[in-house]
């Protein structure tokens, strides 16, 4: 619920409230990304907030996600733990069945500033287009 609270208030802050009324076009979306991929200061900030989601979803404070953890992730995603888990062995690089606090910004952090389609980045937020 914490989580989808905060997604909520970032998008919120961002595109206005979430209603049938207040569509983000892709356009749009595109657009708006467009403009902080191109500002080193947006750049920047447009991952600032992975340490801390990587502390959220690290449950047991362990200093690393596991593929479970992740399932709780995808679940506040509304995703299911079958994507979770492609996700988790998609992205765990070293194959180690964890994440570490620096894998997880790298992973997040370039899903946001790179666009090529091999990179296991591609799949940190799950299935978001099928």
């Amino acid at each position: 619920k914490e989580f989808n609270d905060v997604i909520q208030k970032m998008w919120e802050e961002r595109w206005g409230s979430i209603n049938p009324y207040n569509l983000v076009t892709t356009e749009q979306y595109l657009e708006d990304m467009h403009h902080v991929l191109n500002d080193k200061a947006l750049r920047k900030k447009a991952h600032s907030f992975l340490p801390y989601l990587f502390k959220a979803v690290d449950r047991d404070q362990s200093g690393s996600i596991s593929v479970e953890e992740y399932k709780l992730f995808f679940q506040c995603l509304g995703l299911s733990n079958e994507a979770a888990v492609v996700s988790f062995n998609v992205i765990d690089e070293n194959c180690d069945g964890r994440l570490s606090l620096k894998e997880f910004v790298k992973l997040g952090r370039d899903f946001f500033l790179t666009q090529e389609e091999n990179k296991p980045s591609r799949m940190f937020w799950g299935p978001l287009v099928q």
